[in-house]
């Protein structure tokens, strides 16, 4: 992301703006960090007039000016067929609002302000309506996207709400790619993917099942139910899908359906995979038919080291209900953060092995699923008090010290600081040897 940020930095100055685009090292910055609410990285915040806005949208220089200039700036108006011809090509999705009346052209402006990316203008001159070979009368909406129909047009009563509507299911693809579009759709506003999870090669399984999926998400489409999402799991955020859920390309084809809530449900399909599977498979989620996936490593048959194991079929027995104190880490093996803490977290557990009732654990989350767990972002440290379900987590500094302060604070059983206790040992040894010879002179 560092050089798209970077571009959009450089263009914004050249072009004189009156904003900036700056960057927060939060680990050397925690306090920001906090203040701000960041849990995972990189996140993006619009800072403007003292609100803070979320940024959600394609981690592309054009669209966090597009997101800035739509937060900050009244959306343009084009004055030329020319430019309206130029501002087709800005984005994925570009919308322009045609107005005749003010008040059509407030409300439309309104509208706008709740989208992240989609770029707005507005047109005042209906003659431009030719640039999109339309007949439609302001006052209108039309929709210029680089997938399906490259054309829609809305021309129904002009209200906030309505037009929103459309827009959002108008501006998704009936079968989305695996980018920051259906990342934002499935992750942050919680819709339920149906996802088709293709291996990478050419099969004519393959190419059948894209139909047959294809077909199903067209049937349901109206409805806004779903985001309907094929992707394979070779290059780029396929691949990082892949590591998250903890799938590789021998495992496809895979059709599952992800609901994000308090918790990451999975359901997968079991069978072949045709139509009329996957409107069965999709009706039975929906009627609490299908039990939820829950993918799992194996059990270590050695699980002496200092820092324990724990996967998906332990994690019950081993931190819910455990009668210790467990403090887990959340990790994924790609987190450049989190083998910065590695070395670290087993350092804190060899000093306190010598803690019979406190345990230091970590889960790889990308190949386990863990009961009741959110995480949003990695590393994540939580406490699990012996004999306790609810765990506190951990929001100080990825240091030993910190970690340190926080187990002793918070912790069920009393920690016993061993480099402390050898120490008391020693001056207790040392005394007894002193006053012993001092006796022996005397």
């Amino acid at each position: 992301m560092a050089p798209e940020y970077e571009k959009a930095a450089k263009e914004a100055s050249a072009q004189d703006k009156n904003y900036v685009l700056a960057e927060v090292d939060a680990t050397a910055s925690p306090q920001a960090a906090r203040k701000y609410g960041v849990r995972g990285y990189p996140t993006i915040k619009l800072i403007h007039k003292g609100k803070v806005i979320d940024y959600e949208g394609e981690r592309k220089s054009a669209a966090f000016l597009n997101f800035i200039e739509t937060k900050t700036q009244p959306p343009k108006v084009l004055k030329t067929l020319d430019e309206v011809k130029a501002a087709k090509e800005k984005a994925d999705v570009v919308v322009f609002m045609i107005a005749d009346e003010e008040k059509d052209a407030k409300e439309m402006k309104s509208m706008a302000l709740e989208f992240n990316d989609v770029s707005f203008f507005m047109i005042e001159e209906p003659q431009f309506m030719a640039a999109f070979d339309l007949k439609a009368k302001a006052p209108c909406l039309v929709m210029s996207r680089k997938f399906d129909e490259p054309i829609v047009h809305y021309n129904e009563a002009i209200k906030d709400e309505k037009m929103s509507e459309w827009i959002k299911e108008k501006s998704v693809p009936i079968v989305a790619k695996f980018e920051q579009k259906a990342i934002q759709l499935v992750f942050q506003q919680q819709l339920p993917g149906v996802f088709f999870l293709t291996p990478a090669s050419a099969t004519e399984e393959k190419t059948r099942i894209e139909k047959e999926f294809r077909d199903v998400a067209i049937d349901y489409k109206k409805s806004g139910k779903y985001a309907f999402i094929q992707t394979d799991l070779k290059e780029g955020m396929g691949a990082r899908l892949g590591q998250y859920l903890g799938i590789d390309d021998s495992d496809c084809p895979i059709i599952e359906i992800i609901k994000v809530g308090q918790d990451m449900n999975r359901y997968r399909l079991e069978g072949k995979i045709t139509k009329d599977s996957i409107k069965k498979f999709i009706k039975d989620v929906e009627a609490d038919k299908i039990e939820k996936y829950m993918k799992s490593e194996p059990v270590p048959t050695d699980n002496s080291q200092g820092v324990k194991k724990i996967v998906g079929k332990t994690f019950v027995k081993e931190v819910l209900d455990s009668k210790k104190d467990v403090l887990v880490k959340y990790y994924a093996p790609w987190c450049g953060h989190c083998k910065k803490l590695a070395p670290i977290y087993e350092e804190l557990a060899e000093e306190l092995k010598g803690n019979p009732n406190l345990v230091l654990a970590e889960v790889d989350m990308t190949k386990n699923d863990c009961e009741g767990v959110k995480i949003q972002g990695y590393p994540t440290l939580k406490l699990y008090k012996a004999n306790s379900r609810t765990p506190v987590d951990y929001e100080g500094d990825r240091s030993k010290a910190d970690m340190l302060k926080f187990l002793k604070k918070n912790t069920h059983f009393k920690l016993i600081d061993v480099k402390e206790d050898l120490q008391i040992q020693y001056k207790l040894t040392f005394v007894c040897r002193f006053g012993f010879k001092k006796a022996q002179k005397k």
